[in-house]
């Protein structure tokens, strides 16, 4: 990617569209699922979310690194944000399905 560090490369599409295909399975109703499934979906969501986490350091270090002109850190500000709002939906599906887990004992 011309001239684009490495951690900017990693940030790819086919890693978001991975993300989108993972979420979607956890779209269904968790009052409907198991135990066994929402222990697997939660492990799911908390890998997702740690991997969240690790992004928005990896942006953060790069808007505050030296390899990237102005246009570049607007570009990773705006990215930024997106993964933020990310996080956020992460965290209501976790809190969700924890919650459904907490009513069903």
């Amino acid at each position: 990617m011309g001239g684009q560090p490495r951690e900017t490369a990693d940030l790819s599409l086919t890693r978001l569209a991975a993300l989108d295909a993972s979420r979607a399975v956890t779209l269904e109703d968790p009052e409907l699922m198991g135990d066994a499934d929402l222990v697997l979906q939660l492990t799911i969501l908390r890998n997702e979310r740690s991997q969240v986490l690790d992004d928005i350091t990896r942006i953060e270090n790069l808007i505050g690194g030296p390899n990237l002109d102005a246009g570049g850190r607007a570009m990773m500000r705006r990215r930024l944000e997106q993964v933020r709002e990310q996080l956020g939906v992460l965290e209501e599906q976790i809190r969700r399905i924890d919650e459904t887990r907490r009513g069903k004992r």
